[in-house]
């Protein structure tokens, strides 16, 4: 069935245009337009300008893998430009997520950094940059996020301080905040920002305007959000509004468009 098609390629894209899906199954973009409307009256979609993008809920234990190959070309612009936020001699965390993953493997060989991480990707990644010292937390070992988390992990934190949290999120809300679908990351989560004297939130713009299960922490508690230019000018004033410096990327990454640095 056509519909079920392309929730399949949303799983495997995060967003889609209309254009794409009419060509991809020679059809009208009418007839599109009639899908995504069925798909997002069952909760599958979110229907954007011009296209749709999957439901948050239904890539969350999705597996890491599989996550990993998600939107490359956007992660490591999001995680170049994250990286370069960072200044010598600086204590960071480093949050599990694919998009902060790509934050560690492009931190500059020469830069001295002491970081702290619950996640075994991110962890082998900085553990080859020459001067990087690496901490992992203790924790109980999850397959689906290749992290770790648990009471271990919060009392690990707990004892340290940090000039710098580099945080991933499930979900953004301007009005909720950020949100996840598990108990044991929101309590890592929020353990890394009480420990952390900035906080630095990378994501791109699919995870936003929806609702998970539980709070992590109001948009309020971030310093600077790293997304993609997706994003509507309308919320980019409302998240300027609450004293959150915004650096876009673009989303159709090129090495000659710039990124845009709003405060």
């Amino acid at each position: 069935m056509r519909q079920d098609d392309i929730v399949d390629m949303l799983l495997r894209e995060t967003q889609i245009s209309v254009k794409e899906l009419a060509e991809r199954f020679n059809v009208s973009p009418m007839t599109i337009y009639r899908d995504l409307q069925a798909l997002e009256e069952r909760n599958l979609v979110i229907r954007t300008s011009g296209g749709a993008i999957i439901r948050p809920n239904l890539q969350y234990g999705r597996g890491w893998a599989e996550r990993l190959k998600e939107q490359p070309m956007v992660k490591q612009a999001l995680g170049a430009k994250t990286a370069q936020l960072l200044e010598p001699h600086q204590v960071v965390i480093f949050d599990a997520g694919t998009t902060v993953l790509e934050v560690a493997r492009r931190i500059p060989n020469d830069l001295p950094l002491t970081a702290i991480t619950n996640s075994l990707p991110a962890a082998a990644a900085l553990g080859e940059k020459e001067r990087v010292q690496v901490l992992v937390t203790a924790g109980e070992y999850r397959t689906d996020t290749a992290s770790l988390l648990g009471h271990f992990t919060t009392d690990f934190l707990e004892q340290l301080n940090a000039d710098v949290v580099v945080l991933s999120a499930a979900v953004v809300n301007v009005a909720e905040g950020l949100s996840n679908f598990s108990v044991d990351s929101v309590a890592v989560k929020r353990t890394m920002i009480a420990r952390a004297r900035q906080v630095i939130l990378v994501t791109d713009f699919s995870k936003f305007q929806q609702s998970a299960l539980i709070t992590v922490a109001p948009l309020e508690s971030i310093d600077v959000l790293v997304s993609d230019d997706r994003m509507p000018e309308d919320m980019q004033d409302e998240i300027r509004q609450r004293g959150v410096r915004l650096i876009l990327v673009p989303y159709e990454v090129s090495p000659t468009k710039p990124s845009q640095d709003m405060v």
